[in-house]
């Protein structure tokens, strides 16, 4: 997902180049690799590109690389076993620079599971509902971690970190990306999920990632197949 890397300086981000790559490092685990979040307890901001007198997006919204600030992955959540199919379309060429527009549209394919899920208005969560939790986060102290809720009675599904805290408004769709599983009890599992909506600027199923999550309630939650294009 992450092509031409260099060190990465949590204080400049401009300090790296990142973008997206197949054939890249971590390609083979693309799934999990999407599952980063914001760290430092706040959202991030939507970094772009100066190019003369306009702005550019300087990545796709499912890269880390689209957004200012820190980000982590956990390492649990790479041990998910992956449930869903991922790819870049028409794949992007090794070392390109975050100024290329090849890296900057680059979109993801996605195919599997999705449910819509909303919000809380409030960013603390109360009881989610299992035991696993696959993020090190302080999801009750995040300052841009909500609860998800769905199904008929909006139940608490889990919770989510949305990149720009709540300044995108729902439904969500929360697509299933990998399944976690208590190793001493195969019936508590819960699913990593990426957060997406539809993108109001383009017609059909292409979707922007707005953040990511956990569902650890999702036993009467309506999934359906699902293959949409993240941009």
């Amino acid at each position: 997902m992450i092509a031409n890397v260099k060190a990465r300086d949590p204080t400049d981000s401009m300090s790296f180049c990142a973008g997206v790559a197949v054939g890249g490092p971590g390609t083979n685990i693309l799934p999990v690799n999407l599952m980063w979040h914001a760290d430092k307890n706040r959202p991030m901001e939507e970094v772009k590109l100066r190019d003369t007198t306009t702005w550019k997006q300087r990545a796709p919204s499912w890269s880390w690389a689209s957004l200012e600030g820190p980000v982590a992955w956990e390492p649990f959540v790479l041990d998910g076993r992956v449930e869903c199919h991922t790819e870049v379309l028409g794949g992007v060429p090794y070392g390109l620079t975050p100024d290329d527009q090849t890296v900057r549209e680059a979109r993801l394919l996605f195919r599997g599971l999705a449910a819509e899920v909303m919000r809380s208005p409030a960013e603390k969560l109360g009881d989610v509902g299992c035991d696993i939790h696959a993020y090190l986060l302080d999801f009750e102290e995040h300052a841009a971690c909500y609860a998800l809720l769905g199904g008929v009675g909006k139940e608490v599904l889990g919770w989510g970190v949305f990149d720009r805290g709540d300044k995108v408004a729902g439904p969500f769709m929360a697509v299933v990306v990998s399944r976690n599983v208590d190793e001493e009890d195969a019936q508590c599992q819960s699913l990593n999920v990426l957060l997406v909506k539809q993108s109001a600027a383009e017609t059909g199923y292409v979707y922007v990632r707005v953040g990511m999550g956990e569902l650890t309630n999702f036993a009467n939650l309506e999934f359906k197949e699902r293959e949409l294009i993240i941009a």
